[in-house]
């Protein structure tokens, strides 16, 4: 299953969040992604700002190529999900810690802890997710609600039996569901897809989204983010045509392919429109004139993604 002939190595160095802006470099001979989360977004959940520079295998990252964006990542010292002090304390909410001397490893996929715990990620260590361990179930927020996190230390949270505290600011983040059946069949419920990194620590569902539809909130578009297409803040909005660094620096509908796909570009890369192969080369000829739609998957895994195109140059 790739994508356009486009490879992307995606990786913020700590959790990847929604609300966040995701910028992704372009670069000669193809694309290749840098991401950094700035802005609204935490890069992960409560911990020091070099916990999460070390955590190069998080979520959104593809084809297991990891650690192109450290240089970026470990630059940005600024700690946005917690405190810069590496204090993995509670700060006075709700989830307590966990004393990590009783660490039980579990499966994730299994879900095989003791009635009332549930199998997680959590860092052994004080840097990235490395290891799984049982913790109790302490709330009853589902996935897509909001939820509190205490830290990747303790990785307590107010999330039900099924789901995650992920996309965390300031401890406060969003529950997603885990993924279950097997790591060569893993299970999530409809509208998302298990990504998984870290080793396989990380395997969590996370919630898709349609490029042609582009059913994202305001503000956001539907972009490809190294494994499945999901909602991500846009960064310039720049139209079709213009030259582009970032998968999201193109307006919502759009996408940053390399120059040589397209007739004419300025950069090393460029705006391109979304189509539809159903409705044939149309779209193509009155947005980018000399390019047809081109399946942007080779072998599509998810159905809903058999009409996807980009207006690029005849194969």
């Amino acid at each position: 299953m790739k994508a356009a002939g486009l490879f992307f190595v995606v990786s913020s160095g700590s959790q990847p969040t929604a609300p966040s802006v995701r910028l992704v470099r372009a670069a000669a001979g193809g694309l290749f992604g840098v991401a950094i989360c700035l802005g609204l977004g935490a890069c992960g959940p409560g911990g020091s700002a070099d916990e999460q520079g070390e955590q190069d295998d998080e979520l959104g990252t593809a084809d297991d190529e990891l650690g192109t964006a450290d240089d970026a990542a470990d630059a940005d010292d600024t700690d946005e999900g917690g405190s810069d002090d590496g204090d993995d304390s509670s700060d006075g909410g709700i989830i307590p810690q966990t004393d990590m001397a009783a660490a039980v490893p579990c499966d994730h996929y299994a879900q095989d802890c003791p009635e009332g715990e549930k199998c997680v990620p959590y860092s052994s260590s004080g840097g990235g997710f490395d290891d799984l361990r049982c913790v109790p179930v302490l709330g009853d927020q589902a996935p897509g609600e909001l939820c509190e996190y205490d830290s990747i230390f303790s990785a307590n949270d107010d999330c039900d039996a099924t789901s995650y505290c992920w996309y965390v600011e300031d401890h406060v983040g969003e529950c997603v569901a885990l993924c279950l059946g097997s790591p060569d069949d893993p299970e999530c419920p409809p509208g998302s897809n298990c990504k998984v990194t870290a080793e396989d620590v990380l395997a969590l569902c996370i919630p898709s989204c349609d490029p042609l539809a582009q059913d994202c909130g305001e503000g956001m578009g539907c972009y490809w983010a190294g494994g499945t297409f999901e909602c991500v803040e846009t960064a310039e909005a720049k139209p079709l045509g213009e030259p582009c660094n970032f998968i999201n620096s193109c307006a919502p509908g759009s996408s940053c392919v390399s120059a040589e796909s397209l007739p004419e570009c300025d950069g090393w890369s460029c705006c391109t429109l979304f189509c539809d192969l159903a409705q044939g080369d149309g779209a193509c000829e009155q947005a980018i004139l000399g390019t047809v739609c081109v399946a942007f998957f080779d072998d599509p895994l998810d159905p809903d993604d058999i009409d996807v195109g980009q207006c690029l140059l005849a194969p």
